[in-house]
């Protein structure tokens, strides 16, 4: 669990400015996350999950999500092409289109994994507010072949920067399964730039219909 924890103290990602915001031309963005329940910290291992993304052109980013999930957490592995409209504006507003494959945890078949999402951006003058939403369908990649329900997930985010390398992030995290109860989790968190590097940490809470009781570590790396 020590090196887990080391490794991502520095590799976490400034979330909040993904999303609406163009990655630019040729610019990486690479990040590595970790998250595990307060009562068995040391214990077991952590969620994982590795997000990337490249600037393919001015007003278009692609990008690849890896999520090691566990305790019926499911893994996913899938690529994603944003399109950034009004980027000379002060409302900033992206597109997604992506496509994957996932696991159920303690399964072995795969399934197909499609997604749409909208992103809106706005920056303060010492922070930010964005929210991202999605809708995601897993599909059978087995007989019988039906479209099913989708689940849908939306994040609303509030960045203020106390200096230029210290700021505080408040996040709601809403959703609705394809089969069970919406829900709606607390992440607030801590951010810290070094140059190239953001360090992040904070905890996810569970608010309604879930009991999660987090700690997440993390940073991402620019250039």
């Amino acid at each position: 669990m020590r090196w887990i924890l080391v490794l991502a103290m520095w590799l976490w990602p400034a979330a909040a400015l993904a999303g609406a915001w163009a990655r630019g031309e040729g610019n990486v963005y690479l990040s590595v996350t970790a998250e595990a329940p307060v009562s068995s910290l040391g214990q077991s291992m952590p969620e994982l999950s590795f997000y990337g993304e490249y600037g393919l052109r001015s007003w278009l980013t692609g990008g690849i999500k890896l999520f090691d999930g566990t305790g019926g957490q499911t893994d996913e592995a899938y690529a994603f092409a944003t399109a950034h409209l009004g980027r000379d504006r002060a409302l900033k507003i992206g597109l997604t289109l992506g496509g994957g494959v996932d696991r159920p945890d303690g399964q072995d078949d795969y399934r197909g994994l499609g997604l749409i999402g909208g992103h809106l951006g706005y920056g303060l003058p010492n922070g930010w507010l964005s929210l991202d939403a999605q809708a995601i369908w897993r599909i059978n990649l087995y007989p019988p072949f039906e479209l099913p329900d989708p689940e849908y997930k939306a994040d609303f985010t509030f960045g203020h920067r106390f200096t230029p390398r210290l700021s505080a992030i408040a996040q709601l995290q809403a959703g609705q399964p394809a089969a069970g109860q919406p829900y709606l989790k607390a992440a607030p968190a801590l951010g810290l730039s070094l140059g190239r590097a953001d360090l992040r940490m904070g905890v996810v809470w569970g608010v309604l219909n879930d009991d999660s009781r987090k700690l997440s570590l993390g940073t991402a790396l620019r250039f």
